[in-house]
């Protein structure tokens, strides 16, 4: 009877091991969310999906039209003042209305580049719907499905609050940071990301740095200084 208590002691005590190493690291997941290595044409029918809970995965598609002709080839991270006429843009789409970024917003170096943000429905707050910056134009809404026991606004960021320049900033500083690494290449893919939970709260800027020695990601505050690397 003791070694089975014991047995069973060691089996509850490895359970919760095991639960709490899953709910990290989709906590590092949901504030850290890793590129994709490829690009895959998206389907029209497909909706996005985003996870609010620690213990649940979040994985995120989304649909908008694409044309084969006459791709733009300039970079997305041409010019801050391209960015913010872009953010002026989606901001011009709802005259009026102060608008929530959900979670993240992500930009991605891409035939001529994307960007994607997530934004809470000024007319209807409980909805969460996703816009995609691609061949000149906003693109959207698409509905985002919210899985997840944590509260809504839990990951609400006012946008006006950011500045889409921050991403060439960041950029820059990444091919720069770059040079010095072996092989070193910067990342196409720059996040924002915000998440304020039980008093907790980690608004910041995300990107990366290949090379052949090791990668380099870095976390950035809101304007764009640096303030973590790993």
């Amino acid at each position: 009877m003791v070694i089975n208590s014991r047995f069973t002691y060691l089996l509850i005590l490895f359970y919760f091991l095991s639960s709490c190493q899953q709910i990290k690291q989709s906590y590092e997941e949901t504030l850290n969310p890793k590129p994709n290595s490829t690009v895959e044409k998206p389907k029209d029918e497909d909706k996005v999906s985003s996870s609010s809970s620690y213990t649940e995965s979040s994985t995120s598609t989304f649909s908008y039209s694409t044309r084969t002709d006459n791709q733009p080839t300039t970079s997305i991270y041409e010019s801050e003042e391209k960015l913010d006429a872009i953010q002026k843009q989606l901001q011009a789409k709802f005259p009026g209305k102060k608008l929530m970024l959900y979670q993240s917003l992500y930009f991605y170096d891409f035939q001529g580049g994307r960007i994607t943000v997530q934004l809470q429905d000024p007319n209807k707050p409980e909805n969460i719907d996703n816009y995609v910056y691609f061949n000149g134009k906003w693109q959207g809404p698409n509905p985002v499905k919210i899985t997840g026991n944590i509260d809504l606004k839990s990951f609400l960021f006012p946008l006006d609050e950011l500045k889409f320049s921050v991403a060439k900033k960041i950029h820059d500083y990444m091919i720069n940071e770059a040079k010095g690494m072996e092989g070193g290449k910067a990342s196409e893919h720059i996040y924002f990301n915000h998440m304020s939970v039980a008093g907790f709260e980690d608004s910041h800027w995300y990107s990366s740095i290949n090379a052949d020695r090791k990668n380099l990601f870095i976390d950035f505050d809101i304007k764009g200084k640096e303030i973590k690397r790993r």
